[in-house]
This record gives C-alpha cells, sequence and structure tokens, in this order.
C-alpha cells in the first residue's frame, strides 16, 4: 500500500467509528481528536509518548515528548499497520498497538 493509501484507509476506519476497544476508542492510537495525514514513506517514525501511552501526534499542540522509532522498527509497524487496515481483526489491531506501546 502506499503511504495516501493507508491513510486513507485509517480515516475511512475513523469516519465508520471502526472501534476495536483499544486506546481511546481508536484502532490505531494517536494524539488528537482525528487522525492527521502521516507520511509512511518517510522512516523512521516519530511517535509521542505522554509517558504512558505511544502514539503518533501529527500535530503536537500539546508537547507531548517525541520519540524517534528506529527504522528497523518504523518498517514492522508500517507493516503491522497495513496488515490490521487490511484485515480489520481485533487480533491484528492489537499486535499493533502493543507493538507500538514497547517503543516506549
Amino acid at each position: 500500500m502506499t503511504s495516501k493509501e493507508i491513510n486513507k484507509t485509517i480515516n475511512k476506519l475513523e469516519d465508520s467509528n471502526f472501534s476495536m476497544d483499544c486506546f481511546a476508542d481508536k484502532p490505531i492510537f494517536y494524539w488528537g481528536w482525528y487522525w492527521r495525514e502521516v507520511d509512511f514513506d518517510d522512516y523512521p517514525y516519530a511517535l509521542a509518548t505522554d509517558g504512558n501511552i505511544v502514539g503518533f501526534c501529527e500535530s503536537n499542540k500539546w508537547g507531548y515528548k517525541y520519540l524517534r522509532v528506529s527504522v528497523e522498527n518504523s518498517k514492522k509497524l508500517r507493516k503491522l499497520i497495513e496488515t490490521a487496515i487490511q484485515s480489520k481483526a481485533k487480533e491484528d489491531f492489537n499486535e499493533l498497538n502493543t507493538f507500538m506501546q514497547q517503543l516506549k
């Protein structure tokens, strides 16, 4: 999938109120009120944390600490995202979000 396709699919999930009973009822955790486009082709990724929860944060209005994810883990994260959004399976979203939380 292209970066644009990934973002479009995530937005569709958000618009349909798709929930996996994950963090804050978001299938892929992000800081903010709505999903903002992520450049999934730009490695390494930067995620944000409040010290407890790790997530995407393309508009850091709250001053969360950014974590630079290694290129290897960024690629793994992208693969987990692609798998989850294509399968829409709870276990794939749980694996994705568990992996993200282990990056802190």
